[in-house]
Formats: structure tokens, C-alpha cells, sequence
């Protein structure tokens, strides 16, 4: 399914300045199609266990890719229990920028409210990190 969405949106990425793809988590088929078509990859990942070892093997598709930029998003940073440390040292170890994104109940309170973050709790920790990534996205792409 990956691969016949790039098919379909190759025929109209010409006509916009920015295309975004989001794919489903994991490294599963046509994940290194998607990466190759992009300028940047924003990973997100999580500080647990599951979370770390996916971004592991992301990283090794990655390194296919050398010639884009990536970024990671650590979403839910803080959360009891994780491994965030370890999440850190890897990051640090192969050299590539991440911006954190905290636990913080508006987002789940947007979610249920059916809101917008930003919107609705612009002050909230998770909104401002948002609004960072989102600025070092546009940062990195112009």
C-alpha cells in the first residue's frame, strides 16, 4: 500500500513546496521507499523499550539515506519507567539532533476535546515543544 501511495503522489509532489508522508511505526515494508523521497525524516519515538529498539533499526535504513536530514521527535519524554538515558546515549553516539516532546495531560485532554494543541493550550510543555519542532523543521528545510 506504501509503495502504490508514493506511486500516486510522485504524478503530483511537483505542484507543492512541501509534501508530507507520515508512515505506520516500525521499519516495515516500503518504510526505506518513503525515506528516500524525503528531504527530511522526523522519527518519532518514544523513551521505552520498544521505542528505542525501533529507532535502532530506522537508524540502520537511515544510513542508506545518508545524503537526507534527520531529526527525532522523543515524544512522551518522561514517561515513568522509560529509558531515556539510553534513548540519549544513542542519539548522542550516532550524532543526530532530537527535540523532546513531554509527557503532558493536554494532550490527552486536546485529544478527547477533539482540539488542537496549540490552539487550546499554547502554554502547555508539549504544545511548546511542538512549536520548536515545527520551527527546526522549517529551519532545516529552507
Amino acid at each position: 500500500m506504501i509503495l502504490k501511495t508514493l506511486r500516486y503522489a510522485e504524478k503530483r509532489i511537483g505542484k507543492y513546496d512541501y509534501a508530507v508522508a507520515d508512515s505506520p511505526p516500525g521499519t516495515g515494508s516500503g518504510i526505506y521507499a518513503i525515506m528516500s523521497y524525503a528531504d527530511l525524516i522526523i522519527a518519532v519515538t518514544e523513551p521505552t523499550r520498544l521505542g528505542l529498539s525501533d529507532l535502532e533499526k530506522l537508524y540502520k535504513l537511515y544510513e542508506k539515506t545518508r545524503s537526507r536530514k534527520l531529526l527525532v521527535a522523543v515524544n512522551k519524554s518522561g514517561l515513568r519507567g522509560g529509558v531515556k538515558r539510553e534513548l540519549e546515549k544513542f542519539l548522542e553516539k550516532i550524532g543526530v539532533e532530537w527535540i523532546e516532546i513531554p509527557y503532558d495531560e493536554s494532550v490527552v485532554r486536546s485529544y478527547v476535546e477533539g482540539s488542537i494543541l496549540i490552539e487550546k493550550y499554547p502554554r502547555s510543555p508539549a504544545a511548546e515543544a511542538v512549536k520548536k519542532l515545527l520551527k527546526r523543521v522549517s529551519e532545516i528545510l529552507s
